[in-house]
């Protein structure tokens, strides 16, 4: 049997617990409770006045500070003439530099530009040629098939022409024979 150790801490109250438990909450009661008071139309007013003129004089204090940086940096950058010569020389190349740059990436841009154009209208020729051709072979087709329809048309319908030439021949003999039968049988009753 083994027995477990005890702490040295003392352990607290349940008194002491719940005491504590209960501050926050008197607390947050007693600042509901509090009275809150409302700064009058005279302070208000002097608190604006103040920031009136206290924002100003510390911009210029925060813009005094910065010009002193900026007067001390270029002094030690430009603090004799070879420096400035220097720093000018400097500050030539890297605008030369630039411009070459610039000019560098504005002729491959512009030789981009050409090639793209050039692939464009290359491959429009070529797409126009294609359907200028297909449309050319269609219509070919077309004209060969409309050509064959009609003589098949014509020769279906020249020996129907022929009949149609010998039915109204006939009908036309047979139309004269009965009117000169009937005129003769006409004469033959008066």
């Amino acid at each position: 049997m083994s027995e477990t150790p005890r702490t040295t801490t003392p352990k607290k109250a349940p008194a002491k617990r719940a005491s504590t438990a209960r501050k926050p909450a008197a607390k947050a009661t007693a600042a509901k409770t509090a009275p809150v008071v409302e700064p009058t139309t005279v302070e208000v007013v002097q608190t604006y006045a103040e920031k009136a003129v206290v924002i100003p004089v510390g911009a210029a204090l925060i813009a005094r500070d910065r010009v002193a940086t900026t007067v001390e940096e270029l002094q030690t950058k430009y603090g004799t003439r070879a420096a400035a010569e220097k720093q000018l020389a400097k500050l030539r190349k890297d605008v030369e530099a630039d411009l070459k740059k610039a000019e560098r990436r504005g002729t491959t841009a512009r030789k981009n530009v050409q090639r793209d154009l050039k692939k464009t209208r290359t491959q429009l020729e070529r797409e126009l040629r294609q359907r200028r051709t297909q449309v050319e072979k269609e219509l070919k087709a077309f004209r060969a098939d409309l050509e064959k329809q009609v003589k098949t048309v014509t020769t279906r319908v020249e020996p129907v022409q022929t009949q149609v030439k010998d039915l109204v021949d006939q009908a036309s003999k047979v139309a004269t024979d009965v009117s000169n039968t009937v005129t003769e049988r006409v004469s033959s009753l008066a």
